[in-house]
């Protein structure tokens, strides 16, 4: 088995709020106009199946935990603009790892990115 180090996207907090139940953020999750550390290149075209999907209500990206099926939160918003996929999204504090781990390490400055994934179909090089 070859060993392997995989790099994800990273989604970088430019606000943070508290709001009741709920720590809002929002950032780009994706910009356009380079490679990232993947050697992959995405432009917004790269995004119409899955703008498509999202809007007939077949997809609804959310917040997980370490990539595991904990849900940690939801994304509120998502829109494609020249720059990139820019998000509007919360972290649930009623989940106990959001409460007193998360949110806690966010509102500090500790934790100001998360990673993302996705699946390109049809990619090319």
């Amino acid at each position: 088995m070859e060993n392997r180090i995989f790099i994800t996207n990273t989604f970088t907090v430019e606000n943070a709020v508290n709001e009741n139940d709920f720590l809002k953020i929002s950032g780009y999750c994706c910009k356009y106009g380079g490679v990232n550390l993947n050697g992959e290149a995405v432009d917004a075209n790269s995004f119409n199946t899955f703008f498509k999907l999202r809007e007939s209500g077949q997809i609804r990206p959310y917040f997980n935990w370490e990539h595991t099926d904990t849900t940690i939160g939801g994304i509120d918003e998502i829109e494609s603009d020249e720059n990139g996929l820019f998000i509007k999204c919360h972290l649930t504090k009623g989940v106990a790892i959001v409460r007193d781990m998360i949110a806690p390490l966010v509102m500090s400055g500790d934790l100001n990115s998360f990673s993302t994934e996705g699946r390109i179909l049809n990619g090319y090089d």
